[in-house]
C-alpha cells in the first residue's frame, strides 16, 4: 500500500494535534510535596497546560481559575496562607495534582558559597557534642549542582526536589 506526501502529512498532523491535545497540567520542581510556602504573601502557583484548558488551584478553604495563555503557561494567586502545617494543596485541569505536607512559614535562600553544598557529617569540623538539627517542619529545596542554561520560555526545567531531614 503506497502512502501519497499528502495522506501522510495529513496522518502526522493529526497525531500531533492528538498529542497536543491530551497535555496535562504540570507544574515546576519548586511546586511539590514538602514544599514550604512564605507566610503572610500571596500564595502563588503556576505551569503549563494546553492553551484551552481550564485550571483551578485549592488551598486552604481558597481557590483561584484561570486558562493558559497562548503558549500554555498559567498562573494563580491565593490569598496568605496560615502559619502551620502540613496541608495539602490540589490542581485540576485535565489531570488532577494533589501536592501533600506543605509547610507555611518563613522561607531562607542561601546560595554564592562552594561550601554550601557540603556537609558536617564526616567533616573534621563538625562538632562531636553537638547533635544534628532535626526539625520536622524543616524541608529544603536541592538543586543540582550541574544547571543546565535555562531559558526564560522554559520555567518547569529546574532540576530538584524537596528534601525533608533525617531523622
Amino acid at each position: 500500500m503506497k502512502l501519497n506526501l499528502h495522506g501522510g502529512l495529513a496522518v502526522f498532523i493529526a497525531c500531533l494535534t492528538a498529542i497536543r491535545s491530551q497535555a496535562e497540567v504540570r507544574v515546576p520542581t519548586l511546586i511539590g510535596d514538602h514544599m514550604v510556602i512564605q507566610r503572610d504573601q500571596p500564595v502563588h502557583i503556576w505551569g503549563d497546560a494546553d492553551p484551552d484548558e481550564s485550571i483551578t488551584v485549592s488551598f486552604q478553604g481558597a481557590s483561584a481559575s484561570t486558562k493558559p495563555d497562548e503558549y500554555g503557561r498559567w498562573s494563580v494567586y491565593l490569598p496568605p496562607a496560615k502559619v502551620g502545617g502540613p496541608y495539602e494543596l490540589e490542581i485540576r485541569g485535565t489531570n488532577t495534582i494533589h501536592i501533600k505536607d506543605i509547610l507555611v512559614g518563613d522561607i531562607w535562600v542561601g546560595s554564592g558559597q562552594s561550601n554550601m553544598g557540603s556537609t558536617w557529617r564526616g567533616s573534621i569540623t563538625q562538632p562531636q557534642s553537638l547533635p544534628p538539627p532535626i526539625n520536622p517542619k524543616f524541608a529544603y529545596f536541592m538543586c543540582s549542582k550541574k544547571l543546565p542554561i535555562i531559558r526564560w520560555t522554559t520555567p518547569l526545567a529546574l532540576p530538584g526536589r524537596f528534601v525533608l531531614p533525617k531523622v
